[in-house]
């Protein structure tokens, strides 16, 4: 229980904290908009006060000419003061975005790095060792039986085994075709089929392959 209560606490917690970064990008958001109001309506300003103290200069009044001027100069230093101040926010706004970037990169490396752990603790290493030594095992006994019977037989053996091989294959296709088993037929004439002679070929064959073996 207090596992699971401090797990919820920290999630709640998680949870505060990027509700509070959103919050705070909000605002500052909302304050660069505002200096960025200013700052267009200042200009406009200023160049209205400029121009209408070249026309109060033209009408020979000076001071209040002078007093556009030194209204326009203040705006000036505003805007200045603003644009920096506006600087500084955006870099806020930037540092907290990428913070919180990196927090979602921190968070989906650990949620990998646990699932990774799972999937290697249902992983048996012994098991998948001797999975990979009877494999190899078989692959180096399939090897040594086709050493062993590769000299055995003549070319004409080959020849024999290799024609009852493809006999062997037609009489499975038809077989399949007809969609019965196969049913032995006594009253073919041996000789035409020329079996026999197979039969004594492919048991020649068996003997060869008797004498390698014993040797």
């Amino acid at each position: 229980m207090g596992g699971l209560f401090t797990k919820s606490k920290k999630e709640g917690l998680i949870n505060q904290y990027v509700t509070s970064q959103d919050q705070a990008i909000l605002d500052l958001k909302i304050q660069r908009d505002k200096m960025k109001t200013y700052i267009k309506k200042s200009e406009k300003t200023i160049a209205h006060d400029k121009e209408l103290a070249r026309e109060l200069l033209n009408k020979g009044m000076k001071d209040r000419a002078l007093l556009m001027l030194k209204k326009k100069k203040y705006l000036e230093k505003m805007i200045e003061k603003t644009e920096k101040q506006l600087d500084t926010i955006q870099r806020m706004v930037n540092d907290i975005e990428f913070a919180t970037i990196q927090s979602e990169v921190v968070n989906k490396l650990r949620a990998g790095n646990e699932a990774l752990k799972k999937m290697n603790q249902m992983i048996d290493l012994d098991e998948i060792d001797k999975i990979m030594e009877e494999t190899k095992e078989g692959a180096e006994f399939q090897e040594e039986i086709s050493n062993m019977l590769s000299g055995a037989f003549t070319q004409q053996d080959e020849e024999d085994l290799e024609a009852e091989l493809e006999r062997l294959t037609e009489q499975d296709i038809d077989e399949k075709l007809v969609g019965l088993p196969k049913v032995p037929e006594n009253d073919i004439d041996i000789k035409e089929t020329g079996i026999s002679e197979q039969n004594i070929k492919v048991s020649k064959a068996k003997k060869n392959v008797s004498k390698v073996l014993a040797n």
